[in-house]
């Protein structure tokens, strides 16, 4: 999968916590909602987005404390205005 989508890969060594370090502070963030030893089965498909939407929405300190999904879109309106001022088009809203 790696080769056809020309990209890099990375194997961490098992039980090397500290080179995986996104995934783990996503675990731990996880963790408040979902205690370390209950099974994600033991909860809904509702609960498991309402965790996610949680978490999507979280400040962070990279993004200035916005969240992220925010983040996105100010960049995704920016992108779209440019677009829609060099085609000349009404803008949207």
């Amino acid at each position: 999968m790696a080769q056809k989508l020309e990209a890099n890969y990375y194997f961490a060594h098992p039980y090397s916590s500290g080179k995986r370090g996104l995934n783990e502070y996503t675990n731990k963030l996880i963790r408040q909602y979902i205690p370390k030893k209950e099974a994600f089965t033991d909860y809904t498909d509702e609960q498991i987005v309402n965790i996610q939407h949680k978490l999507n929405r979280r400040p962070g300190k990279l993004l200035n404390f916005d969240n992220p999904k925010y983040c996105f879109f100010k960049y995704f309106n920016q992108k779209t205005n440019s677009c829609i001022e060099y085609l000349n088009l009404p803008e949207l809203e």
